[in-house]
């Protein structure tokens, strides 16, 4: 828990930050996965979200609390960011560290569109 304590939060939130048109705070994302292009971006975020709350809720510590809140609220700017751009997303309340494109998971195909098949 030392390095969860210790780890700057806004590196957690700098792909979700540039998603949104938001300045990074130069934060520099945490690599691996969690890089300005990468197909898993804001994925760790949800990671860390769950161990500092439950680092919390075991422990209470003030620290804690205020990280929790920090990225609990910057997630909320950005996604406030996101619904109030020139071209809004397309489900009430997105949020993602990726942009939201035809081929976004979890995005359903625009009306009258082929289905899409797997072929790997």
């Amino acid at each position: 828990m030392t390095r969860a304590r210790a780890y700057p939060a806004d590196r957690i939130l700098a792909v979700f930050r540039a998603n949104a048109g938001l300045d990074t705070r130069s934060a520099q994302p945490p690599g691996g996965w969690e890089t300005a292009d990468g197909n898993l971006r804001g994925h760790y975020a949800g990671h860390f979200l769950t161990l500092i709350a439950q680092d919390y809720a075991d422990t209470h510590e003030t620290a804690l609390r205020e990280k929790l809140d920090h990225l609990v609220e910057s997630l909320g700017e950005c996604r406030a960011a996101l619904a109030g751009s020139a071209n809004p997303p397309s489900h009430p309340g997105y949020l993602a560290a990726y942009p939201e494109t035809p081929e976004s998971p979890g995005r359903p195909p625009p009306p009258g569109s082929p289905p899409t098949t797997r072929t790997s």
